[in-house]
């Protein structure tokens, strides 16, 4: 059947520009005139709505295309392709308006209707309701009035926004989604227009409507705080809400600690004054924080809540001390740990104890003269925790530095930590070594690790005390001492090893003594390969390869398979290159070659 171009404005432009094929153009009207019968019939799906739209849109854009590639700006092609645009555009408009009444939608069909109507006003001439009435009359979901009034916000009109939200709300008066939405954007909107008194007006009225319908639900007044301070300037909203918080919840931890943290994100204010501002110096930040939860913890008289409460400001001051504790005397430090044991005493003495065991090591090591029982109970609290002994020993030595305060936490830790206490005595013989304020309290510190009955603190300390007497009071001394230690357990090889090594270092060596060294170590550690090839090492340089050779051959008797074959390669090894010394004369020791060399 022939299409009635006259009647067919669009057909009628496809078909001169070639923008279809003529069966592509025949399969179009067909199914323009199905969908006619169908819905009138109301027969006809959401699926073939949808499927209709997307060749309708398709159809406008070609023509669209078309006009602006094909423009003359004559009289004829411009009526011709306004009417071309109206045809469509009351098509697709009438198609949405159509599909909406008859089914549900969401919120992407929703918004892209509004887009295609907002940018085709000029041309849809269709007498439909507002959309707003066809919402009232369906029963649209909560989020279909947010998304339309987000659209209308975000095309700058305000008014239609609010009027959305307002009907979604008489519509769900519960839903606190859509008294959210409402407020966020009157905030929004204030920010848009650059703030100012009368603009604040609409959204404290909102949020005045909102908080007397959801009258004591703390979560939701919390989620109302957090929206209105994504926009700084609304000083007068956001100071209204927290007082409101404060006011009605003033028994809930929770609130409290909501109310502290506002102020460590640089929101700030005064109750009193009505102040309400956003800082960036962090010594004000801190001390609002630390105010509100000392406020918090005068109106919260639910023990449970109250722990918790004294918890989190425990917890939040001892950031801010380790954090700022470099800055040793600054007043702000200064004022830190004042707050810190104001907090511990309470947390001790009112509420039964701290509640993390480290917070009593803390508490000892804040001020120069440390209390006892405070440092017992440092001591009783923390058994095996070397990381805070550590932490508390190196705020000692770098605030109060004198070999008395440091060696208080010292003991203690030692103490309090037994034999995973190395890193202290690492730490503190770092400390001495730096302040050498006298020598002999470095010897001394050595000679009582070395008495350490803790067996991997004095393995670590008969070492270094060995090397200290040595260095300070002669070999004489550190053989004394050497003689002491070899009779004491667990042997320590290192101990043989170095005492050899002071023994070579004088002049002249004492080969007897050495050799008696040697001999001791081998029999103690008589499966270590390289030990006994540096003893058959010496024998050889200092006494003779017959000598070495019996050792040698004892030496394997006692050795696994394995470790002969080590033996034998270093031995071997050592043996030639003995033999390829030169043969000198040093003023102090004489080398002979043996007669079978």
């Amino acid at each position: 059947m022939p299409i009635n171009l006259e009647t067919h404005h669009d057909i009628k432009f496809l078909k001169i520009y070639n923008l279809m094929s003529d069966l592509r153009i025949r399969t179009l009207v067909k199914e323009r005139k199905l969908f006619m019968q169908k819905n009138a019939t109301e027969e006809i799906t959401k699926e073939e709505c949808l499927k209709l739209l997307t060749v309708e849109l398709d159809v406008m854009s070609k023509c669209v295309s078309a006009i602006d590639k094909y423009y003359i700006p004559q009289t004829w092609f411009i009526t011709e392709s306004l009417n071309v645009m109206k045809l469509l555009c009351n098509r697709i408009d009438h198609l949405y308006y159509s599909m909406f009444q008859m089914f549900s939608i969401g919120c992407v069909l929703l918004v892209n209707y509004m887009e295609f109507h907002s940018n085709n006003i000029e041309f849809i001439t269709n007498e439909n309701p507002p959309l707003i009435v066809l919402m009232s009359r369906k029963k649209c979901e909560p989020q279909m009035y947010i998304a339309a009034a987000t659209f209308e916000y975000e095309k700058k009109n305000i008014e239609m926004a609010r009027r959305y939200f307002e009907e979604g709300i008489i519509k769900y008066a519960n839903n606190k989604t859509l008294y959210l939405e409402q407020l966020w954007i009157e905030v929004m909107y204030f920010d848009d227009v650059g703030g100012g008194d009368l603009n604040e007006i609409k959204p404290i009225e909102i949020y005045k409507k909102t908080i007397k319908k959801f009258e004591y639900d703390m979560e939701f007044h919390i989620v109302l705080l957090e929206r209105s301070i994504e926009v700084k300037p609304l000083w007068r909203l956001q100071h209204e809400i927290v007082c409101d918080l404060m006011e009605m919840y003033n028994y809930s931890d929770i609130m409290w600690h909501k109310v502290a943290t506002l102020c460590t994100n640089g929101y700030v204010f005064n109750r009193d004054t009505g102040i309400f501002g956003y800082v960036t110096d962090p010594n004000k930040r801190a001390r609002c924080c630390i105010k509100t939860y000392n406020k918090g913890l005068k109106h919260v008289f639910n023990v449970t809540r109250k722990l918790n409460l004294m918890k989190l400001l425990t917890e939040y001051i001892i950031k801010l001390w380790k954090y700022y504790n470099t800055k040793i005397n600054s007043e702000f430090n200064k004022w830190i740990q004042k707050e810190m044991k104001k907090a511990f005493q309470m947390g001790h003495f009112d509420l039964g104890g701290l509640h993390e065991p480290e917070y009593y090591v803390y508490w000892a090591v804040l001020s120069e003269e440390i209390h006892p029982e405070i440092l017992q109970l440092a001591i009783d609290c923390n058994k095996g925790n070397v990381g805070v002994w550590a932490e508390a020993l190196n705020y000692r030595i770098e605030h109060f530095g004198s070999y008395r305060t440091v060696k208080k936490i010292f003991d203690a830790g030692n103490q309090a930590l037994g034999n995973k206490s190395l890193l202290l005595w690492k730490k503190m013989e770092t400390f001495l070594k730096r302040c050498r304020e006298n020598d002999r309290q470095l010897g001394k510190f050595y000679k009582d690790g070395a008495k350490s009955p803790y067996q991997e603190i004095s393995n670590v300390y008969k070492v270094k005390h060995l090397e200290w007497v040595n260095d300070n009071d002669g070999i004489s001394s550190a053989r004394g001492l050497f003689n002491q230690m070899i009779r004491l357990v667990p042997a320590k090889k290192k101990l043989y090893m170095n005492m050899i090594q002071y023994e070579k270092m004088q002049k002249p060596i004492n080969i007897c003594s050495i050799r008696s060294i040697y001999n001791l170590a081998c029999h103690k550690f008589s499966s270590d390969v390289p030990l006994l090839a540096d003893c058959l090492e010496f024998e050889l340089e200092h006494i003779g390869k017959s000598t070495a050779d019996r050792m040698y051959d004892m030496a394997l008797m006692n050795l696994q398979p394995q470790l002969r074959t080590d033996l034998k390669h270093m031995y071997e090894m050592r043996k030639e290159t003995h033999r390829n010394r030169p043969i000198i004369i040093d003023p102090d020791i004489i080398i002979i070659p043996d007669d079978e060399e």
